[in-house]
């Protein structure tokens, strides 16, 4: 099943440099989990500055507990803990972390979104080391976002109104596919296939050639 992806307004135009990939998870008050997936650079891209490493970045939020499993999932990932952002800033001209991944980042991907970081995203608040990334996001670069929720939170109109503020600001959704909910229930709401996200960032990537995702 191919994944429907929507652009909205196309307000940019990929810039050269190289590729970015991230994977970011946390997870919420509520238990959801949300993570961000994109393809792996190429080797003219600049290294974090935080880090100094080329690999994927994961970013967690402090709700999200030890990573010591993720470690061992993910060997090659770095991953960040809000707690990390301040711990990195003690004082003026010091290092500010979401500032440094924001300027080092190329594309942005965040899979699955769930309804309360988009509800966050399009108001515009920044609670967290993931939301202040968007929140000084540079528009002119790709940001893809997943959505992935209950049936009903999905149809909700504010759902509506907040994917159409997305888009409105140039960012790109892969939109949700009908399944099997974890919840028991049947239809639309479930986070789009993985190769479907993993194509549509491929489309983003500086220098890359567009092609269709399929008949829409």
């Amino acid at each position: 099943m191919q994944a429907k992806v929507d652009t909205g307004p196309r307000r940019r135009t990929a810039s050269g440099g190289g590729s970015f990939s991230s994977q970011e998870r946390k997870t919420s008050n509520n238990g959801e989990l949300r993570c961000s997936d994109s393809e792996e650079q190429n080797s003219s891209s600049d290294p974090c500055s935080q880090c100094g490493s080329r690999s994927p970045v994961g970013v967690m939020a402090a709700g999200g507990g030890d990573d010591s499993t993720l470690r061992s999932l993910y060997p090659d990932l770095k991953f960040i803990l809000d707690q990390d952002e301040w711990s990195a800033w003690n004082g003026r001209g010091d290092p500010v972390l979401h500032i440094q991944l924001r300027d080092w980042a190329q594309v942005m991907v965040i899979a699955p979104l769930d309804a309360n970081t988009m509800a966050k995203m399009a108001q515009g608040l920044c609670d967290n080391l993931l939301t202040c990334i968007v929140r000084a996001w540079d528009v002119m670069r790709p940001l893809i976002f997943c959505p992935a929720m209950n049936t009903h939170m999905y149809k909700h109109p504010l759902t509506m109104r907040h994917t159409a503020m997305l888009k409105d600001l140039g960012y790109i959704e892969v939109c949700v596919v009908s399944k099997r909910l974890m919840c028991g229930d049947i239809g639309p709401g479930a986070m789009a296939e993985l190769d479907n996200i993993v194509n549509a960032v491929m489309q983003e990537l500086p220098g890359a050639q567009r092609i269709a995702h399929g008949p829409f």
